[in-house]
């Protein structure tokens, strides 16, 4: 019964997700429209700023 489970799962989680080929496409259409708006904000973070990435980093695994 389990196996019959998991081969009904695998094959309809395969309809469900999108391919590679069509996240590829979404984000090559959504990219740079995001990158136009977020431009300018780029300069003003300091990602070069060790401590900067030190407290991202921490911040998303303690979060």
């Amino acid at each position: 019964m389990a196996i019959i489970a998991l081969i009904l799962i695998r094959s309809f989680r395969l309809f469900i997700l999108p391919s590679i080929q069509d996240i590829i496409q979404k984000a090559s259409e959504y990219l740079p429209m995001i990158w136009s708006e977020v431009g300018g904000l780029i300069n003003i973070l300091p990602y070069s700023s060790v401590t900067f990435i030190i407290g991202l980093i921490l911040g998303l695994w303690k979060g």
